[in-house]
């Protein structure tokens, strides 16, 4: 089995760096648990409806959610129909598994609306990168990761949206986000000392701006 990773991560190398890591991390567990099961050499002929159900229950054991459950499920499905089409084995054992049926996640923000004054007091004065950080998030709904790699060029403030690229979107498509009044004049500030090209909260610029004291580097400047 361990050739049969190998060739597949390679196969797989040009995808995101998230996407592999996640794949690396599945293949971990699975590899794991093949060699605790059968205490000797596995091969991808072994892994038939019995031990995938079993690897399945032993992934559900460790506590998690059932999205989380469905991902594990997902990973195998695609990893075997990759090994089917590769010749290393003709059935697919995790087809016939079922996934777990997911609820509704309720999100609440439970945070005093005094408490959100002192907040935005302190980070208007202390550290305006981390306030506009936390307006992306709440106002124009970015996700972390989306906002670490934005760019002085993604923001257009004339017509207040901001662009976001499919290649570090999760679902890897672009979109624009809307840039609403009140955070609008902060945005347009902070650009203000931001060099084209340049990620709008790199590690460069806190390095090279002292003044803005900054508690977290969220980016290289790298790609």
């Amino acid at each position: 089995m361990p050739k049969a990773i190998n060739s597949f991560m390679d196969d797989k190398r040009n995808m995101r760096p998230d996407t592999l890591r996640a794949y690396n991390n599945f293949l971990k567990i699975f590899n794991t648990f093949c060699e605790q099961k059968f205490n000797k050499d596995v091969y991808i002929l072994m892994i038939d409806k019995s031990v995938a159900t079993e690897y399945m229950e032993f992934v559900w054991k460790k506590n998690i959610s059932a999205v989380r459950y469905n991902n594990y499920l997902g990973f195998q499905i695609l990893f075997f129909n990759w090994l089917i089409d590769h010749g290393y084995t003709k059935v697919n054992p995790y087809k016939l598994i079922k996934k777990k049926p997911a609820t509704q996640k309720t999100r609440i923000m439970d945070i005093d609306p005094r408490d959100r004054r002192k907040i935005n007091d302190y980070l208007i004065t202390h550290n305006k990168q981390y306030l506009l950080m936390v307006f992306l998030a709440f106002h124009s709904l970015l996700r972390p990761k989306e906002i670490t790699f934005l760019k002085k060029e993604h923001f257009n403030t004339k017509k207040q949206y901001v662009f976001i690229e499919g290649c570090f979107s999760k679902n890897k498509n672009n979109r624009c986000a809307s840039i609403p009044d009140v955070m609008i004049d902060l945005t347009k500030e902070l650009l203000k000392d931001v060099r084209k090209n340049e990620h709008v909260f790199s590690k460069i610029l806190y390095l090279e701006r002292p003044r803005y004291h900054v508690g977290i580097l969220v980016n290289t400047g790298k790609t």
